[in-house]
Formats: structure tokens, C-alpha cells, sequence
């Protein structure tokens, strides 16, 4: 509070300020006195937040894409309840610890690793963390209001400790290494289809085959970023994926949501054991999916 209170103290709110300027400029507010009972404002200035210490009364700032490096500025906006800076390069969210009336707070494609600071955030219900440096999570378990929780891209191995989030409905944990997804689900966690690397992502598993070595995985499935435009998956065309991993075989989607072939391969050999999708028009597919393809996608 006393860093705000200095801030806020250091802070030039007349009209020479850029950003009280263009709130003025922009019909924010009609004087500069006015500026402090701007409720909602959008960041037009890259690389600095200075300044918006003089914007006390703000509820909802956009401050994405403003090549951000520090937050301290906003310590002292308290009526904070919607916070965007995501696609910035904040390390720390320590300054964020007071604004304790956040519900919607933005911080993806940063540089966060810690995110403890976060957890006096009690009414936030709506967060989002994706591409990050986050491997611990047991500080977001304490957000007990949380209905919406975005961590997709970091380096998570354990999400137990989101099982405390009673109220959540949705989760994103696509590409991290969680471990074990169907015990996670059985025990209520919201974890949607892709949000997991189930015993080794497709992209290891389908390196060690090349190699000619036994994979590590009986199922995978494989996020839809994973992409397949190198052999033996070449002669389908340059829009093919690898989708998911069963009992050997590679299910290798090449834009079947429009006719086009759903191919499945023998894993390691790469030989073609069946030619689905856009090619099954007319009843003519007889082993579309392969029998082996049995795995349960949780």
C-alpha cells in the first residue's frame, strides 16, 4: 500500500501526463479532474504503464501487446476488475497481490514462472496463464472461486493441486507433461480432450519410432499443432496432423472435416494398415478405424 500511495504521490496527473492527455483527447473524460472516475481504459502507449497511477477509479484496463516489462504502476487501482496484459514480457506478478477485487485477470504469452503472489486474487473467476514458465501450480489451488483457468503452454507435470477448485468448469493444460489425466478426471478435475501428454506426447513417441526404438506410449492424443508434412505422411499433402497414438498405430488426419483422407499407419513402419476419411464416401471403407484403434479418450 505504501508503494501505491508513493506512486500515486509521483505520478503527474495534469493534462502533461501522455496517458491523461489522451484520455482527455480520446473523450475518456472532459478535464483531467475527471480522469480518476474513468471506469474502463485502453492502453494506447507501448512500453511503460506510467502514469495510470492518476486512473484510480479504473475497473477494466486492456494493456495486451504493449511490450511491457513491470506492473508496479498498478498497485494502487484497487476497483480493478477486469486486468488484459497478456503478450507482454512480465516476469513478475508480485504487484498484482493487492488488487484484491480482480475477477478476470489476463496474464498469457508472458514470462511467469511464480505465480504466488496470485493467491490473495480470492474473487478472481476467470484466469488465464497460457505460455508461460509456470511448473507449480499449488498456489492456483487456493483460488476457490475460479470457474475458468487457462494454463495451456507451460511446464506442468502435477495438477493435483487444482482438484481444491470446486467451482471450476473449465480447464486448459494443452501442452504441458501432466501425468495422469484419467486419475485427474475420476477425481473431478475438468480437463478437456487435448489438455494433456498421456504417458509421452506424439512427438516423442513417433521420434523414438523413427529411430527404431520401442515406444513408451500405448496411447497418445496428439494436439492439433503437431504437424505431420515430413514422410511417410508427405504424399497426403502439406495439411496433414498426426492426431492420436493407439496400440501401434498413427491416426494421421489430412483435413478429413472436408473430404479429405483419414489415414491410419503401423507405427515405426509406417506402412498403410487403412485409408479412411474423404476415401469412405459411398460405404467403400471396410476397416475405418482399424479395430486396434480401441483406446478410450477419457
Amino acid at each position: 500500500m505504501l508503494i501505491a500511495l508513493a506512486l500515486l504521490v509521483a505520478a503527474d496527473c495534469s493534462p502533461k501526463n501522455p496517458l491523461v492527455a489522451h484520455a482527455l483527447k480520446g473523450g475518456y473524460a472532459k478535464s483531467a479532474a475527471a480522469v480518476p472516475m474513468i471506469t474502463y481504459y485502453v492502453l494506447p502507449v507501448e512500453g511503460s504503464l506510467a502514469g495510470i497511477e492518476c486512473f484510480g477509479g479504473l475497473e477494466s484496463l486492456d494493456a495486451a501487446a504493449r511490450k511491457l516489462t513491470d506492473v508496479r504502476p498498478l498497485a494502487g487501482l484497487s476497483k480493478l476488475k477486469v486486468l488484459r496484459v497478456r503478450n507482454n514480457q512480465l516476469k513478475s506478478v508480485a504487484p498484482l497481490a493487492g488488487l484484491v477485487a480482480l475477477e478476470t485477470l489476463d496474464l498469457g504469452d508472458n514470462q511467469i514462472a511464480d505465480v504466488s503472489p496470485l493467491t490473495s486474487l480470492a474473487r478472481l473467476k476467470e484466469l488465464r496463464l497460457e505460455n508461460n514458465q509456470i511448473v507449480d501450480v499449488a498456489a492456483l489451488g487456493k483460488l476457490a472461486e475460479l470457474e475458468e483457468l487457462n494454463l495451456d503452454r507451460n511446464r506442468i507435470a502435477d495438477a493435483r493441486p487444482l482438484l481444491a477448485l470446486k467451482k471450476l468448469s473449465t480447464l486448459n493444460l494443452d501442452r504441458n507433461t501432466i501425468a495422469d489425466v484419467p486419475a485427474l478426471r475420476k477425481a473431478g478435475l475438468a480437463i478437456s480432450e487435448y489438455s494433456h501428454q498421456y504417458k509421452g506426447s506424439c512427438a516423442s513417441i513417433l521420434a523414438r519410432a523413427k529411430e527404431g526404438k520401442p515406444a513408451q506410449a500405448q496411447f497418445a492424443i496428439c494436439p492439433p499443432w503437431e504437424d505431420a508434412q515430413t514422410a511417410p505422411f508427405a504424399p497426403r499433402g502439406g495439411h496433414c496432423r498426426v492426431e492420436r497414438i493407439c496400440n501401434g498405430l498413427v491416426g494421421v488426419d489430412c483435413n478429413s472435416a472436408i473430404d479429405g483422407p483419414y489415414d491410419y499407419f503401423e507405427l515405426g513402419t509406417w506402412k498403410l494398415v487403412a485409408n479412411c476419411g474423404g476415401a469412405c464416401m459411398g460405404g467403400r471403407c471396410t476397416n475405418c478405424p482399424p479395430k486396434e484403434m480401441a483406446c478410450p479418450r477419457y
